[in-house]
């Protein structure tokens, strides 16, 4: 996706073949998510990943092979643009096979406590990737990116061959030696594996046990038990592998199906395959390349940090809805501030920040994870298989829709209605979807409770430190600097940063005095005891304290805030022009 948005402006083909190869890949992928789910059940998770690396390193060759496309020749070959988007598909073709074994690979091979963690990893690593292609479309030309790519597709395969199979997956097909020894390389532990394994196999369906039964059981005996025990495949199982899942599960299947077609009505893809030419009216033209790399970036370190401290601390429900409601708000703003960018109440480079945060934390990882846990493992790989060809078929339907739409009503109506849409769909998973997080499915304990409150310090502490070092700390003395006439800067500085140190070391020196002071106060131990159990206990006894003395920052800094929103004048000269100095300012 990030390689079709750096190479659009570099190949020899019209704009409307350039959003054709844009968005072919879509199709591609949704061919390959079609023939997954067979796949998975009948080959193996490892199996089918080795076999996707064959059209991802076919794919990525005849791209690589189509490199005359590009200046300085003059005219398109027809032959190398049917190279191009022939690889193209094939390169989707792979893309929707792996999509899918990855994310239920991941799963099935993670610890249940870890399967939250550990399954976003599908998302990190598409994140990668993205990140990756802008970075190449910064320093490379388009074909020796294709080729980069292709030597990865190669160690990949390469890879693979080290990697187990889903011990799940041989549980189901009754290898259960081979499931032992698998779980207990990825375990450590073999009686940590034996357990699990023996979880494995009490959970299967009636079918799966049965084939249990024939791994364990003397042939001529079970052929007394059970006699005529067959299994029929109609065609629409053939042509609609999910249509094997049984009805009791159709609810969850419905569930999935919204949850991802409401992923990419979220406009993430429309934002993925146009980032550069969005960067070009955000930033200065020469620059759109790093704006692009830059959000890439950003959403590798957001990906990361939902992966390490967010998506296994934190209910799934919850997390959709307080991600979406953050995404269409974001969205909302963003289509503000590309119509009226000298009006808007926020940049439209921060709002596609936070839109990118809010996705990357929420139904970037969570729309494929929540699918599949939705599912017993006798069908994670048909369900996965169909959430990934519903999300690819509505990723190329908007992908495509986008440039039209915009012509038909403009940008601002399109962006809204993804807002609007994102807004819709958290209500519906609101309403609808069940938890799936393990360690909420109970009610909440105190262990639940805690590891919450530990994320809010921890996600408090990061918001703080963001916010000083682009604010606060830089801006002080360079203002303080910018206000002051030239001839009297070097004095003026000296006074500043004397103060600043002053009023530094009373605040550290006075900090735990006065926490000391406000715990043995009577008054405040009686409260916090009531308050605090864990007070009357001898535990946490400075909690109170130090609650009050950073509240008090916390009111002093917004006071200073509104203070500073009165009364300082502007001093960037970039915006002078754009502003009028309130009067009384010198």
């Amino acid at each position: 996706m990030g390689f079709s948005s750096s190479v659009s402006a570099q190949l020899l083909i019209g704009d409307g073949l350039v959003a054709f190869f844009s968005s072919i890949i879509n199709l591609g992928a949704l061919v390959g998510s079609l023939v997954v789910g067979p796949m998975l059940t009948n080959r193996g998770r490892r199996t089918t990943l080795l076999i996707s690396s064959v059209p991802s390193i076919i794919g990525w060759l005849l791209i690589a092979a189509a490199k005359d496309l590009s200046p300085p020749a003059t005219s398109a070959d027809p032959f190398l643009v049917f190279s191009l988007i022939l690889g193209r598909i094939l390169s989707g073709l792979a893309a929707g096979i792996m999509n899918a074994v990855a994310s239920v690979y991941l799963v099935e091979v993670a610890a249940p406590h870890q399967s939250g963690r550990i399954g976003s990893l599908a998302q990190f690593g598409t994140v990668a990737g993205t990140c990756f292609a802008y970075y190449c479309g910064m320093v490379f030309i388009w074909y020796e990116t294709a080729f980069l790519v292709l030597l990865l597709s190669v160690i990949l395969l390469a890879a693979t061959f080290l990697l187990p199979e889903s011990p799940a997956w041989l549980v189901k097909r009754g290898q259960m030696q081979a499931a032992l020894r698998d779980l207990t390389w990825l375990r450590g532990d073999q009686s940590i594996a034996m357990q699990e394994l023996a979880q494995l196999a009490s959970s299967g369906t009636d079918s799966e046990k049965f084939i249990l039964q024939e791994h364990f059981v003397d042939k001529p005996l079970l052929n007394d038990l059970a006699p005529d025990f067959s299994v029929k495949t109609r065609i629409i199982h053939l042509l609609l592998p999910c249509s094997t899942i049984p009805s009791e599960l159709s609810a969850n299947l419905w569930i999935a199906m919204i949850l991802m077609i409401a992923q990419q009505t979220t406009g993430i893809n429309v934002v993925t395959f146009y980032t550069e030419p969005l960067c070009q009216r955000m930033v200065h033209v020469s620059y759109s390349a790093e704006c692009a790399f830059s959000l890439g970036l950003a959403q590798l370190l957001f990906s990361l940090v939902a992966s390490l401290f967010i998506i296994d601390r934190l209910p799934r429900r919850k997390l959709l809805v307080a991600t979406g409601a953050l995404m269409s708000f974001s969205m909302f703003f963003f289509a503000i501030g590309q119509q009226f960018p000298n009006s808007a109440p926020i940049s439209p480079l921060v709002s596609l920040i936070v839109f990118l945060f809010a996705y990357q934390c929420g139904w970037g990882p969570l729309a494929m994870l929540v699918t599949l846990e939705l599912f017993p493992s006798a069908y994670r790989g048909v369900a996965g298989a169909a959430a990934v060809a519903v999300s690819w078929g509505v990723t190329f339907l908007v992908t495509q829709s986008f440039q039209p739409l915009v012509r038909l009503s403009g940008e601002l109506v399109v962006f809204v209605i993804h807002a609007v849409l994102t807004l819709l769909a958290s209500v519906y998973i609101h309403q609808n979807l069940p938890e799936t997080n393990p360690l909420f499915i109970k009610s909440f304990t105190t262990r639940s409770i805690s590891r919450i409150s530990s994320l809010l310090s921890f996600l408090g502490l990061i918001g703080f430190l963001l916010g000083f070092q682009c604010g606060w700390g830089p801006l002080a003395l360079l203002v303080s600097t910018e206000l002051t006439p030239p001839q009297h800067r070097g004095s003026i500085s000296a006074s500043v940063v004397a103060t600043s140190w002053t009023a530094s070391f009373v605040c550290t020196q006075t900090f735990q005095p006065i926490v000391s002071a406000l715990n043995g106060h009577s008054f405040i131990a009686r409260t916090s005891a009531k308050i605090n159990p864990r007070v009357a206990n001898g535990v946490d006894s400075s909690e109170i304290g130090e609650l009050i003395v950073f509240l008090t920052y916390s009111v002093l800094t917004a006071l200073a805030t509104v203070y500073f929103h009165h009364r300082l004048p502007e001093t960037n000269k970039a915006f002078k022009p754009k502003l009028k100095l309130k009067q009384g300012f010198a």
